[in-house]
């Protein structure tokens, strides 16, 4: 009996420990241990040890930070007494009382209902494991979260005062300026003001923040009242702002809203160095160096939040459809998902830090990424990011915006992952699941096998999401002379390879072609600024031929 409320006394202590582990530290995941294997605990002991049990047996951890079995047949969970090893199955099978008590802070930072076991490595790092895979965690200083609570949009800060835009209104630190209740758009610092874009423009000068201007425009529906006010957004470029409405592209300029283009219906701005990418509702990304537009010609059908210039010709991009890598030399447009560690296919907004390494907020929180080792740390998972909503700190950190506030990381030199060492996260996840069946009485093998064929699923989505972007930018990089040949040999595989490809996802090149060519041809005609001939020509028809797929009869 004694034996029994001293070991329950033990694993209290335990779980109240791990319950204070994260405290106020900024909890972020740095690594997944690929050990091939399903693992179901991990445990300290008081012999100064770290060990785990799962499909190998009872494992000890040594000084270089790798695993050696120490016992083959103890695949079940074990803790420690405070005198030896117990094991788990046969603890439960004589109390009738699970002694593994979940682990509520790794349940709120997961996301997922396990009993979680964490093992200390140091001070500042933890093993811990959600009952198949182990992760490795690192505790940091706990970064600010400013207007908490708050849905924030475009944000800056504005000679050290925090100014956002939020579903709650307009920010001045915690004061919000009166009579405006919502604001969407950029904070922009132009000249000697600060100018907040939205559903409202209101401009003020930093000389005279008390001095509040409400800027309208010809298009107004209503000079007085502001929901009906249409929606303004831009950015500052080349010392000018650029500002979009919908269907309209200008630049402000002497209080005026000078009209550049009514063709691009933009609804993001992101500026680069030497051009401005625009982002459409419905005509991908367009670049603009201040006098020429030009298609950049990545995937229609997708929604594109932020790009960041890796160098002259490649691009990062943040979608709606995940991560993904523009190579504008290639014409390779490549995306990256939930199966590569990304949290969210939901992409909303990326910096680089000085080290080279991209910041990336999601859906469901921030990762650190680098292009050549991919997702590096996991950050503020569960939080909700939102679109267009990042910015730097006054001293340097990377500050994004949330449903609940605006949250800030400080960037740490990088740790780069060992050579050699398995990066795909893929590869784990099937390793798990292929090796389900070992674990006796732990794992369900039926729900392994569920997962596993959902991650297939996934993989074979993607797959098919980039495959189909790679048609749709050769077909639309030669749309007069677009054909199943073409397409095969701009791809670089046969017309028969190309073909199988196509069936393995359900895809008909053809009927691409067709959808794409009539798609364009009605956009064309919409504008009504060429003829029905040129129409034609434009998209490789004969005026009846196309004339017949207007009408549906072929």
């Amino acid at each position: 009996m004694f034996r029994s409320i001293h070991i329950l006394l033990i694993l209290w202590l335990h779980a109240t420990a791990v319950a204070f582990a994260g405290g106020e530290r900024d909890t972020v995941m740095i690594a997944v241990l690929n050990l091939g294997y399903p693992v179901n605990s991990v445990l300290n002991a008081e012999d100064g040890n770290i060990y785990l049990t799962g499909a190998k047996g009872l494992e000890k951890r040594n000084a270089s930070g790798a695993f050696e079995v120490v016992d083959e047949l103890q695949t079940t969970p074990v803790f420690w007494t405070g005198s030896e090893l117990v094991d788990g199955s046969m603890w439960t099978h004589m109390f009738k009382v699970d002694p593994f008590l979940p682990g509520e802070p790794w349940r709120r930072y997961f996301g997922r209902e396990e009993a979680y076991s964490e093992a200390r490595i140091d001070s500042t790092r933890s093993l811990v494991c959600d009952g198949y895979r182990v992760y490795e965690m690192e505790f940091r200083s706990k970064e600010g979260v400013f207007m908490e609570g708050k849905s924030i949009r475009g944000f800056r800060w504005v000679e050290g005062e925090l100014v956002a835009n939020s579903y709650q209104g307009i920010f001045r630190g915690d004061e919000r300026i009166p009579g405006i209740e919502f604001n969407d758009g950029a904070v922009l610092e132009y000249g000697d003001g600060v100018i907040s874009m939205g559903q409202y423009v209101v401009r003020w000068t930093k000389n005279q923040p008390e001095q509040i201007e409400l800027i309208h425009w010809p298009d107004s529906l209503n000079q007085n009242a502001g929901p009906l006010y249409r929606r303004r957004d831009g950015v500052v470029w080349k010392d000018r702002i650029w500002w979009h409405s919908f269907d309209r592209f200008g630049v402000f300029e002497e209080d005026i809203w000078k009209v550049l283009t009514t063709e691009i219906d933009v609804f993001h701005a992101i500026p680069m160095d030497d051009r401005l990418l625009l982002s459409t509702r419905n005509d991908g990304v367009w670049s603009f160096d201040g006098e020429r537009f030009d298609s950049m010609e990545w995937p229609l059908g997708i929604e594109y939040y932020d790009v960041q210039a890796v160098d002259e010709e490649r691009y990062l991009v943040a979608t709606n459809r995940g991560l993904a890598i523009a190579d504008q030399r290639t014409g390779d447009f490549i995306l990256r998902s939930i199966d590569e560690g990304i949290p969210s296919a939901s992409v909303c907004a990326i910096e680089v830090d000085s080290w080279g390494t991209y910041w990336i907020s999601t859906f469901s929180g921030v990762i650190r990424y680098s292009l050549e080792h991919g997702v590096l740390e996991h950050h503020l998972p569960l939080v909700e990011f939102n679109r267009f909503s990042h910015a730097k700190t006054p001293d340097g950190k990377i500050a994004f915006g949330s449903t609940g506030g605006v949250y800030t990381v400080a960037p740490t030199p990088p740790v780069w992952p060992e050579e050699g060492e398995p990066i795909a996260w893929l590869s784990w996840m099937f390793a798990i699941a292929l090796a389900a069946v070992l674990l006796k009485g732990r794992l369900n093998a039926n729900k392994m096998r569920q997962q596993q064929e959902e991650v297939m699923e996934r993989q074979n989505e993607l797959e098919r999401q980039a495959f189909v972007a790679e048609i749709r930018g050769s077909i639309y990089r030669d749309l007069q002379g677009a054909s199943v040949d073409a397409i095969a040999q701009e791809l670089g595989m046969s017309r028969r390879t190309l073909y199988r490809k196509c069936a393995d996802f359900d895809i008909k090149p053809s009927n691409m072609i067709r959808e794409i060519r009539v798609d364009y041809a009605r956009r064309l005609m919409s504008r009504g600024e060429v003829t029905f001939q040129e129409v034609a020509d434009r998209v490789g028809y004969s005026p009846n031929h196309l004339r017949r797929m207007l009408n549906g009869e072929e």
